[in-house]
This record gives structure tokens, C-alpha cells and sequence, in this order.
């Protein structure tokens, strides 16, 4: 497929994808819910130093698969529950330089793979009209005993805590499905 016709394709899905786009800024309706399956890749092509640019060592290649399971339980209140599976490999065919640790996890330059951390997320629609406004709170803790040493680690393994707002305003004098929205 040429990169044009990919371009395009790429478009026509945003543009025509404009309802799934507001379920960020807005809560789901009493009793509905979601579930969403993500691919992300991540080419590590390096590490960047204190002048900033990017030396290309020490790369890795990180994929990851995400399950979350999002259920509104009134027409503010929503959970989302969610989980990544990560597979993880070092690609550089020379060790990392000093002061980087070449770790044995490194040196096979074979695929590591689990369950990294689980998220919950709680969601409550303050504002629920032409603008939305609806803030959260994020827990992340591992799933297991995970290695998160290494270039090729699965994960951080940190316990953390995110909190934020999701706004967005219904744009519908350009269009009807038409939504700006930021976090």
C-alpha cells in the first residue's frame, strides 16, 4: 500500500471516529460499558544525553498488548480496569557503553515477556453538556515480580498515582460530531 493511500485511510478513520473520541471528556451512559484491545510498538533507538541528542546504543524493542475493561455505573461515575501484556528485547548487537549496565537479561538478545502493571481508574463527570469536564484518578502497581532492570524490562515496576481532567467542547456550528477535547 502506498503511503498516501495510507494517509488517507488514516483520516477517514479519524474523521469518521468522532463518537469514540468524546467518551474521553464524557462519561458512558448508566450501565454501558467498553472494551478496548491496543497494540503499541516502541523502537528504542537509543539514549539521549544531557546535550540532546540521541545516541543510537543500547536499543530495544518494546511490544506491548493492552486489555481495559471500562463500565459506567451512573451517568457520571465510571471504573475502568486495565492490563498490558509486554514483550521486550534488546537489539543492539554490541553491549551498551560504560557506565551501562549489561545485564544478563540483555546478553541473550532473546524476547522477555509478561503481565506488566495494572491500572484501575475512576472517572467523575463534573460537567455533562456542549463542554465536558470530567477529572480522574489513576492507580498503576505491578502485577507480579516483574525484572525492570535492564534495557529489555518489562516495565518501571513503581506503585503510582495519576490524577488529572479530561475536558471537551462540542464544536457543533462546524459540524455536528465535531469535539475538541484535551487532558
Amino acid at each position: 500500500m502506498r503511503i498516501p493511500v495510507k494517509i488517507g485511510l488514516a483520516v477517514l478513520m479519524l474523521l469518521t471516529s468522532t463518537n469514540l473520541g468524546r467518551a474521553q471528556a464524557w462519561v458512558l451512559p448508566a450501565g454501558e460499558g467498553a472494551i478496548s484491545f491496543t497494540y503499541q510498538t516502541l523502537d528504542n533507538a537509543g539514549h539521549r544525553v544531557t546535550n540532546g541528542h540521541t545516541l543510537p546504543i543500547a536499543t530495544s524493542l518494546d511490544m506491548s498488548l493492552y486489555f481495559d475493561v471500562e463500565y459506567a455505573f451512573t451517568n457520571r461515575l465510571s471504573l475502568i480496569v486495565g492490563l498490558p501484556y509486554v514483550f521486550a528485547k534488546y537489539t543492539d548487537s554490541n553491549p551498551p557503553p560504560s557506565p551501562i549496565p549489561y545485564l544478563p537479561v540483555d546478553e541473550c538478545h532473546c524476547w522477555h515477556s509478561g503481565w506488566q502493571d495494572l491500572g484501575v481508574t475512576a472517572r467523575y463527570n463534573v460537567a455533562n453538556g456542549a463542554f465536558g469536564m470530567t477529572p480522574f484518578v489513576s492507580l498503576g502497581v505491578p502485577s507480579q515480580n516483574y525484572n525492570f532492570r535492564g534495557e529489555s524490562a518489562l516495565g518501571d515496576n513503581l506503585k503510582e498515582v495519576r490524577i488529572g481532567v479530561d475536558a471537551g467542547r462540542q464544536m457543533r456550528a462546524m459540524a455536528r460530531d465535531f469535539v475538541v477535547q484535551g487532558r
